[in-house]
């Protein structure tokens, strides 16, 4: 269901010509270029695991460096989307500072933040840096972070920047987008009669709506399996039908990626 919704990103540009016209399309397709590895490469990896089992014997070095190839995507996903945010509140709260934001310099930043991060982040698992390891989870056969030690501690070094910290930074952006957009449609409506002005601000309310939406569900479908690996991981990895149930929300959670990235 995620890989087949993720699929559509590419569509979505190709089909609809505002969007290639959009003042951020390199930023959306940056996104939609993540979207196709997630759907081409994660997706099917962890598909394969658990279709394997845990039975089936891996190389040793499997799960170390399995976050290199599918968290980190995740997570440069998630920053990048960030970076689309951040980009899309200067367009609306200060569009006289959103010009600097298209110059090659910054996009190329925007660009490479996302992964710098990323796989910054995950070479701590990857090499059993800061306390915290890849293992195999024994019921579905798929790998998972968790610390040495089974300290929470270890683990928020990270899951702090690789999960809160772009929700909170995304969080705040689009509220502040919805905000303004409200608040421009009231003072449109107010100030004028022009039809043509006030159904461009709804329209523009329509769309920050709709990133908001997206936003919350982001989280209400993300950060219960973050909450139960990081804190309940034995209850985790003992129960095959709460994995289910987690993977599943998180599933919804890309289901809605090709909306945020393309409105």
């Amino acid at each position: 269901m995620e890989s087949s919704a993720e699929s559509t990103s590419p569509a979505n540009v190709l089909r609809y010509p505002p969007l290639r016209a959009s003042s951020s399309i390199l930023l959306i397709a940056h996104s939609v270029f993540l979207d196709i590895l997630i759907s081409g490469i994660t997706h099917p990896i962890a598909a394969i695991l658990t279709i394997l089992g845990p039975l089936h014997a891996l190389p040793s070095w499997f799960c170390s460096a399995y976050p290199l190839f599918t968290y980190a995507f995740y997570i440069v996903g998630t920053w990048a989307n960030t970076m689309l945010a951040l980009q899309r509140l200067t367009a609306i709260a200060a569009p006289h500072r959103f010009p600097l934001l298209q110059r090659r310099s910054a996009v190329v930043a925007l660009y490479l933040l996302p992964w710098v991060i990323s796989y910054f982040l995950n070479l701590f698992p990857a090499l059993n840096l800061v306390g915290i390891t890849m293992n195999r989870i024994p019921f579905s056969g798929t790998c998972l972070i968790m610390s040495v030690a089974g300290t929470v501690d270890r683990l928020m070094i990270y899951t702090v920047p690789a999960v809160f910290l772009p929700a909170v930074v995304k969080g705040i952006c689009y509220a502040i987008v919805l905000t303004r957009s409200v608040g421009q449609l009231r003072d449109e409506e107010q100030r004028t009669n022009n039809p043509r002005r006030i159904a461009a601000n709804r329209r523009r309310l329509d769309v920050s709506r709709a990133l908001f939406m997206c936003y919350f569900w982001h989280c209400t479908a993300l950060f219960p399996t973050v909450l139960f690996t990081n804190f309940l991981p034995g209850v985790y990895v003992n129960h095959v039908a709460l994995q289910c149930i987690l993977r599943w929300l998180t599933a919804t959670n890309g289901a809605f990626n090709p909306v945020m990235s393309c409105n």
